[in-house]
């Protein structure tokens, strides 16, 4: 058996940690700077009480040479401060490097993290627009064509923490409203009911349908008076001198009667549908005039009970 010495060398193995401790040792420099000051201050001398007369070529020339002088002197300096603050940031930077890379591992795991987040909190709310859009195609009926699935989606539908009957159950209230106040805009006799049917796609409101309507009718008005007022004065010019009439051409001869048709069978009336027990609550501002078409549309739908009350002026500052 050998009887050599053996070496061993320990290894230090610390405990992990989340507290960084560094002990460190402030640095001291040893310098010539008063040196550097006074080396400066006996250079620059004879420059100080300079005066510069610039409409004279000379002394402009000589100007331009002092300050390239003096630029070239902080030159030395300066290179020397950049390369001793170098030297003695780099343990400072190589630190810092190395920080930033245990960070480093904590953003790499906390991006994949986020990443499979995003995917499921995607995957989730696609899954539910589309259990949506069953449910709003299924009850919508002729709205599902004309108002976009999003103008009745609210965020708390997408959240996981409700449910997906919840959430459908909500949309199918929402849509059936809407349906029954485009049906009731599609009975009244609007004028410019493409326009109004228009607005209430944009605001779901049957108020803000009729006010639309209401306002191209004003507007139509407005119009007629105008045309009228035009017509007026036209009236009062004098009349230009009438021209000779063209030959008529002769009549065309009389299209043969169509053969008389067999009669279709009738066709049988639906049942009606039931009739159910509605409450009706809005607000809306308009003028009197306004007040008084939207109490006439619902009347004009047999709506009685109901009653526009005055509540005041709108004064928007």
């Amino acid at each position: 058996m050998s009887s050599a010495a053996v070496e061993v060398t320990a290894e230090v193995i610390e405990e992990p940690t989340s507290e960084l401790s560094v002990t460190y040792t402030p640095a001291v420099i040893d310098d010539n700077l008063a040196a550097v000051e006074a080396w400066v201050r006996s250079q620059v001398e004879p420059y100080r009480g300079t005066v510069i007369e610039y409409g004279d070529d000379e002394r402009r020339k000589e100007a331009r040479k002092a300050r390239a002088d003096l630029n070239k002197m902080k030159d030395p300096i300066k290179a020397d401060l950049k390369r001793i603050k170098d030297a003695y940031m780099a343990p400072m930077a190589a630190f810092e490097g190395r920080v930033k890379g245990i960070i480093g591992i904590i953003d790499e795991a906390r991006d994949d993290i986020d990443a499979q987040y995003k995917a499921g909190e995607k995957a989730f709310k696609d899954a539910r627009r589309a259990a949506l859009r069953r449910e709003y195609e299924a009850v919508a009926g002729p709205v599902a064509g004309l108002i976009p699935l999003e103008s009745f989606i609210e965020t708390e539908w997408l959240a996981p923490k409700s449910s997906e009957e919840w959430a459908c159950g909500k949309l199918a209230d929402k849509a059936a409203e809407a349906l029954d106040a485009y049906n009731q805009i599609m009975k009244l006799d609007l004028p410019f009911k493409d326009e109004a049917v228009a607005r209430f796609c944009e605001t779901l409101s049957f108020v803000a349908a009729i006010k639309r309507n209401s306002e191209l009718e004003e507007e139509r008005a407005r119009m007629e008076e105008f045309r009228a007022a035009q017509a007026a004065v036209a009236a009062q010019a004098p009349e230009p001198e009438p021209k000779p009439a063209p030959m008529a051409a002769p009549a065309p001869s009389p299209a043969p009667e169509p053969a008389p048709q067999p009669m279709a069978a009738p066709i049988p009336e639906p049942e009606p549908d039931p009739v159910c027990r509605w409450s009706l609550s809005t607000q809306f501002e308009g003028t009197r005039t306004l007040a008084q078409q939207v109490a006439a549309a619902l009347k004009g739908l047999g709506i009685t009970g109901a009653a526009i009350r005055f509540e005041g002026e709108v004064r928007h500052e």
